[in-house]
């Protein structure tokens, strides 16, 4: 502008304008500036009603941020806590060891020879011969003449025992047949027999 308006000095000190000219152009330099700036802003607002008449819709306002205290304070919404549950344990019942019933039943013996009373011979060899039963088990049958043993423990039937009689002529002797079941019980059988 400062430029233009040296360009007109110049031009009157020629003489080639007169100062009426030089008003003339610079009242047109300053409408064309007014113009160049409004022109558009007004062609804008122009623009925007034409949209609102055609569309409905009324010009869109400045967004200004809301005033303080308007929007509502955020809560803490509390968070449901799931309280644990006692499981109960389960109980496992374990059957106590059955304990067999104790046997008290004594077995029974039975001498079956020499009978009681007999005359066995001297100085001879003789088979000792008894049975033996037990409401379970018979373990073994032992022999004694006296109170000495003859014989090893018998554990199967029949149970023997072979006894050599003294050559002391008329001696009595006593024959002990006694037998064991399997929990222990004991039971006896005596005979008496003379030396002949």
């Amino acid at each position: 502008m400062k430029r233009f308006i040296s360009y007109l000095e110049t031009l009157q000190k020629q003489r080639k304008l007169t100062r009426t000219h030089i008003y003339i152009a610079l009242f047109g330099v300053l409408l064309f500036l007014t113009l160049a700036i409004s022109l558009p802003n007004y062609l804008l607002r122009q623009q925007e009603q034409g949209n609102a008449q055609v569309t409905g819709i009324p010009p869109t306002p400045a967004l200004l941020p809301p005033p303080p205290g308007s929007l509502p304070t955020p809560t803490d919404t509390p968070f449901p806590i799931s309280t644990p549950t006692n499981t109960p344990t389960p109980t496992i019942s374990v059957p106590s060891p059955t304990t067999p019933p104790i046997d008290t039943t004594l077995p029974t013996v039975s001498i079956t020879y020499p009978l009681n009373g007999a005359a066995v011979a001297k100085g001879t060899t003789i088979t000792i011969s008894a049975t033996a039963t037990d409401n379970i088990a018979v373990q073994r049958v032992e022999f004694y003449v006296g109170s000495t043993l003859k014989c090893p423990p018998d554990y199967s039937y029949p149970y023997t025992c072979n006894w050599r009689v003294p050559k002391m002529i008329n001696k009595q002797y006593t024959i002990t047949a006694k037998a064991y079941d399997t929990s222990g019980n004991t039971a006896t059988n005596i005979v008496t027999v003379t030396a002949r």
